[in-house]
């Protein structure tokens, strides 16, 4: 299992320090590769099965994307996917 040190963005490509290492997320699939709280969303990103599923593990099976919340998700901020789970729960509190 990686630990995710830190994360940056560097004129949108995002770089991780994981075990020592850097990696740009440049070339992160966002449909097979391995989806964390820590996961920088980049420029890349997709609204994919793997990512639903990351999302219905942390929010719960009433999960699903709308045009607004897919908006926010890709608006540019520096976000992780932990920030777009809380940031769902947020507007689907009851």
């Amino acid at each position: 299992m990686l630990c995710f040190d830190f994360a940056i963005t560097l004129k949108s490509t995002a770089l991780l320090y994981v075990d020592g290492e850097y990696i740009f997320m440049n070339d992160f699939d966002w449909h097979s590769d391995e989806i964390t709280s820590n996961t920088p969303v980049t420029k890349s990103y997709k609204n994919t099965q793997n990512v639903r599923r990351f999302l219905k593990n942390i929010c719960g099976p009433d999960f699903t994307f709308n045009r607004e919340f897919m908006a926010w998700i890709k608006d540019g901020s520096h976000k992780t996917m932990g920030d777009v789970a809380l940031e769902w729960q947020r507007r689907n509190e009851k």
